[in-house]
């Protein structure tokens, strides 16, 4: 079903394709295009308060407009009804699919969407805060951060921090790079079901392409990789996530922080999680490029506040520098 808003009549219609023929292969020889719209093809029905409202007739064997709407009745027995014909609502089944949906969302739809997502996370954040806890913890006992305490128990006390935790943290990253990160590359390639000469080949290609992706490519591999390890035996685990990156315009693979992914405290998956959120920080102008690059929305950046920090676990002076 199409609309026509400026009521044209049939012969109007008609006459602007007059000129348009189609292909001999398609019809049997040239012929004039408005023979092919007939009465019975299509209904024209203008209201004299209303846009008018243009029906297509091909398949449907009956038509009925009233105050209701528009129902048109098959001949297999189905009935289409439009209750509101004249809705000029914009149409997004001709976008793609990996078009960016908040582009076709009323602004209302769009707040109740962030208020609903932002109560969701900081539930989310609450249900962790045990592991959050523990997690800053063991960080500390690496004895990586300055230890900024002045309570000691008696003057000329002095803190230690025995290293036994980071020197097997380190030795879990050296081993765990060497298994993960071989000289022949991350990527490896397994023939499933019957082994032939072409799959193996076919194998082969795929391994090498993927891992020039992975070395070559992405130049950031190796070190998100050697990161990851790092802080995967303090925290339990660890997540990579790979995509493509609009700004470099290449596939990346990212490590993830395990304070920066927020699920249920509950959850035993992501599969299984209700929800899973990745946590981001950009600079202001990374977040100007994105926008421009269609990847976000355009819309005002709003200074960053200490409240902001209440959710990232930045400073404010880190909020500052990122968003």
């Amino acid at each position: 079903m199409a609309r026509n808003n400026s009521k044209k009549s049939r012969d109007e219609l008609t006459r602007n394709f007059s000129d348009i023929t189609a292909p001999d292969q398609f019809r049997g020889g040239p012929r004039d295009f408005s023979e092919m719209v007939t009465d019975e093809e299509l209904l024209l029905r203008e209201n004299p308060d209303e846009d008018s409202v243009i029906v297509d007739l091909r398949d449907p064997t009956e038509v009925s407009v009233d105050a209701d709407g528009v129902e048109i009745s098959q001949s297999s027995g189905q009935s289409i009804v439009d209750f509101d014909p004249t809705n000029t609502t914009e149409d997004i089944t001709g976008s793609q699919f990996d078009d960016n949906l908040a582009e076709y969302l009323d602004d209302n739809i769009l707040n109740n969407l962030a208020e609903d997502i932002i109560e969701k996370v900081k539930l989310d954040i609450q249900s962790r805060l045990p592991w959050d806890n523990k997690y800053q913890k063991g960080v500390e006992n690496l004895g990586v951060i300055e230890d900024t305490q002045t309570d000691e128990p008696f003057e000329g006390a002095a803190r230690v921090t025995y290293p036994i935790l980071i020197d097997g943290v380190v030795q879990f990253q050296a081993r765990a790079l060497a298994e993960m990160f071989p000289p022949g590359g991350p990527a490896k390639s397994l023939v499933l079901g019957e082994v032939t000469r072409e799959k193996k080949e076919q194998g082969k290609r795929v391994k090498n392409y993927m891992n020039y992706q992975m070395t070559v490519e992405d130049e950031g591999y190796f070190e998100e990789l050697d990161q990851m390890l790092f802080y995967l035996p303090i925290g339990g685990s660890a997540f990579k996530k790979t995509y493509w990156d609009p700004l470099l315009e290449t596939v990346v693979s990212k490590f993830v922080r395990p304070e920066d992914l927020i699920v249920p405290y509950t959850a035993t998956s992501l599969a299984a999680s209700p929800r899973h959120t990745h946590r981001l920080m950009y600079y202001n102008n990374e977040m100007k490029k994105l926008q421009k690059r269609g990847f976000y929305i355009e819309t005002d950046l709003v200074e960053p506040s200490e409240e902001a920090g209440k959710y990232t676990g930045m400073t404010f002076m880190d909020v500052e520098d990122k968003v």
